[in-house]
């Protein structure tokens, strides 16, 4: 007889999500995302964030560094609840560094989250 589980086995694929950031920036970050092979999504607006990444659990939350510290603050919150990174980006950046930062980001949330016990 096969054992019953109580509580359901949820994987949250890898991604990368882009918060309030301008045009420019997403896309740059889209490539980069996409040279990796992680999704990205985007939140338009701050408010948003919480939910989409409840949902989703993201390993990297990119941050437009032209919309201030006040997403950079709200971004690190949220990273915290889902052991997630923060980059801060702006459109300056080189797509390979962008990607790198990108990449590197991603590897240490997921250390992060393999360190969490249970």
């Amino acid at each position: 007889m096969l054992a019953t589980m109580k509580t359901p086995f949820v994987a949250h694929a890898p991604s990368i999500l882009v918060i309030h950031a301008r045009d420019d920036v997403i896309e740059a970050c889209r490539t980069a995302a996409t040279s990796l092979g992680i999704p990205l999504r985007t939140v338009a607006e701050l408010g948003d964030a919480a939910g989409v990444v409840h949902d989703t659990r993201p390993l990297v939350l990119v941050c437009d560094r032209a919309a201030g510290i006040g997403d950079a603050s709200v971004a690190a919150d949220l990273a915290t609840t889902v052991d997630a990174r923060v980059v801060q980006v702006d459109s300056s950046d080189t797509p390979a560094t962008l990607a790198s930062k990108l990449q590197t980001a991603c590897v240490e949330a997921e250390k992060l989250r393999a360190a969490r016990p249970g």
